[in-house]
């Protein structure tokens, strides 16, 4: 995937699933501070991470569509749980 492309749809993704991941995370740690760390810190490294995945998987994934949802979710309970 392209680079522009990526970031724009990543932005999108960022812009309507931010505020659920947000919720998300406050129902794991119940404090609203480390619940705005927790995504961003996800988001940061699914950002990093996308684009070296897209390569490794071209095959299945033209798009982002629900993929980011299946790397963050796993991510934001198991950076909880080892906090």
């Amino acid at each position: 995937m392209r680079q522009q492309h990526w970031d724009a749809a990543f932005t999108e993704y960022v812009i309507a699933k931010g505020p659920w991941l947000r919720k998300v995370a406050f129902l794991l740690c119940q404090d609203w501070h480390r619940a705005d760390d927790l995504v961003q810190n996800g988001i940061i490294k699914l950002y990093v991470q996308r684009p070296q995945a897209s390569t490794r998987r071209a095959r299945g994934l033209a798009h982002l569509s629900g993929a980011p949802d299946r790397c963050a979710r796993p991510r934001a309970a198991s950076r909880h749980a080892s906090a």
